[in-house]
């Protein structure tokens, strides 16, 4: 490996030097993943749930008995039937959110029933979210009043001041980060490496400078380790500008949920850190691979893109699993065991044993694939062929 650090240096200063790949690869990438994933948590709110307002409801013939529980949930305005129509078309356009009306004697013919049931008619517009959220508000209102007219027993009833859900904090968190977080930072390692790796060497193939490092001093092997640690730590830092937009705008895409990392302890960030820094390695050593093997840039990218979908389905295995496995064989298997190792880590399940193993299978696979760089380097075929 004679002669590693000044490619090792050159690399890095290559990109430090540009501003545009800084801009393009450090702090664009963050900033915009910060704007759009929270300008779609505001967004998918707002389809879901409506704004956050008191609803509007046009009643008829409201009986006095439920007045007082629609005006706690709806702003009601009660009109006569001469104005049913103006009513409608009022929830048609928006105007209003929901027209309710009850038949005549409603509150009579439910407490003293005869036989017909009476029917409370609810009209609302489904392509306004305010008026489907307030429709689903008032079926839910009347669904208590008929459940309290023939009520037996309670199911975890509010007023008893019971807490049921005896998840907290931690759980509800761990779920989210374990579900979210293997894919998110698998895929952001992998972008990040891929948006700098076959720049730095199909892109010197292309332009013919690969041949004068060739004929210096360096050995091979110093060429592929040198530009492999140059390139990690270029990747690491274009995924961390990635998952710092992330971990911003998670509380909004979560829908204000007080969503924190600091359940987490430091010996987790330690096991985080070797995990991140032993898939990066085996990553970049691959799209390397990928990268000597093709004449330009184009064509490296290519070749590298079912990689990356390779990549995005094993990283979406974490959501289908009920935690990562207990077994040691899966963490020989390379970026299945990356995947895993992170979603052992957020969902507290890691064990000390399974996480080494998968650390050290990366590092011999990337000490395999610089070996493989390293000979292909030596093949003047594969360098200079057209």
């Amino acid at each position: 490996m004679k002669g590693w650090f000044p490619v090792f240096k050159k690399e890095l200063l290559r990109f430090f030097k540009d501003k545009r790949m800084i801009i393009g690869t450090l702090i664009l990438p963050g900033l915009l993943i910060y704007l759009v994933y929270s300008f779609m948590g505001d967004g998918m709110r707002g389809l879901i749930g409506g704004e956050e307002r008191t609803p509007t409801a046009y009643v008829q013939d409201l009986p006095e008995q439920l007045a007082e529980g629609f005006s706690a949930v709806f702003d009601v305005t009660e009109i006569g039937a001469d104005g049913a129509e103006s009513a409608k078309e009022a929830v048609k356009n928006a105007q209003t959110d929901i027209f309710v009306v009850f038949p005549e004697g409603f509150w009579s013919s439910i407490m003293n029933p005869t036989g017909d049931v009476p029917n409370v008619e609810i009209y609302f517009n489904a392509a306004e979210s305010n008026s489907s959220s307030a429709y689903s508000a008032a079926v839910a209102l009347l669904d208590a009043l008929e459940s309290s007219l023939s009520n037996r027993f309670d199911v975890n009833n509010p007023a008893s001041g019971g807490i049921y859900d005896l998840s907290d904090e931690r759980d509800v968190t761990s779920m989210i980060f374990s579900m979210l977080m293997p894919m998110l930072m698998m895929i952001f390692i992998f972008t990040g490496a891929m948006s700098v790796a076959p720049e730095s060497i199909a892109g010197e193939k292309e332009r013919g400078t690969f041949a004068t490092l060739l004929v210096t001093p360096v050995s091979r092997a110093g060429v592929a380790v040198g530009k492999i640690f140059a390139l990690s730590i270029i990747s690491v830092l274009c995924g961390l500008s990635s998952f710092i937009g992330i971990m911003l705008s998670l509380p909004k895409m979560m829908g204000g949920a007080d969503v924190s990392a600091n359940i987490y302890s430091v010996g987790d960030y330690f096991a985080l850190f070797g995990i991140v820094v032993s898939s990066v390695l085996l990553i970049v050593a691959m799209i390397s691979v990928i990268s000597a093997f093709a004449k330009s840039v184009k064509e490296a990218s290519a070749y590298v893109t079912p990689l990356m979908i390779v990549v995005v389905l094993l990283s979406v295995t974490c959501m289908f699993t009920d935690g990562a496995p207990a077994s040691v064989w899966p963490y020989l298997i390379p970026l299945y065991n990356s995947v895993q190792a992170i979603n052992a880590v957020f969902s507290f399940t890691a064990v000390a044993l399974n996480l080494a193993v998968g650390m050290i299978a990366n590092l011999v696979y990337t000490a395999l694939l610089v070996w493989l760089l390293t000979a292909m380097f030596r093949s003047e075929k594969i360098m200079f062929r057209r």
